[in-house]
C-alpha cells in the first residue's frame, strides 16, 4: 500500500498547449502510434538538422520552404507538424506562415522544439 503522503509524478504539461500546438507527450504518442499520419518537418538550417533531429523528421529550412513544400508535401490537406529550436523560434513562425500562404490547411506546431525534446532526454537522429 502506498504511503498517503507519497508524491505523484504527473505527465501533464505545466500549461495546456494552444490550439494548433502539440506538447512533447502528444508528439511522442503520435510518433509511436500514428507515424504515417503526418509529415514532421524541422524548419531550421540544414546544418542544424545534420547535428541531430527528431525521429522521422525531414529537413525543410523555413527560408526555403516555399520552394520545398510542393515536393515534400504534395497533399495540401495532409497533416504537417513543424518544429524549430524551441519557444520563440522565428523559423517556426515563418514556416507556419509560409505553409498557410501556400494553402496547407492542417499545419500543427511543436513549439517546444529541440529544447523541449532534449529536456526530456529523448533521442535525436544523426
Amino acid at each position: 500500500m502506498a504511503h498517503p503522503e507519497a508524491s505523484v509524478i504527473s505527465l501533464a504539461p505545466l500549461s495546456p498547449p494552444l490550439p494548433g500546438e502539440l506538447d512533447t507527450l502528444a508528439l511522442c504518442i503520435l510518433l509511436l502510434e500514428e507515424p504515417l499520419s503526418f509529415t514532421l518537418l524541422e524548419v531550421l538550417p540544414t546544418a542544424l538538422f545534420a547535428l541531430g533531429h527528431l525521429p522521422g523528421a525531414l529537413s525543410a529550412p523555413a527560408h526555403r520552404l516555399h520552394r520545398l513544400a510542393p515536393q515534400l508535401l504534395p497533399d495540401r490537406e495532409a497533416t504537417v507538424i513543424v518544429y524549430g529550436s524551441g519557444r520563440g523560434c522565428t523559423a517556426l513562425r515563418e514556416a507556419r506562415e509560409t505553409l498557410a500562404a501556400l494553402g496547407y490547411t492542417r499545419v500543427l506546431s511543436y513549439p517546444g522544439g529541440k529544447r523541449a525534446w532534449a529536456a526530456e532526454a529523448l533521442p535525436f537522429i544523426r
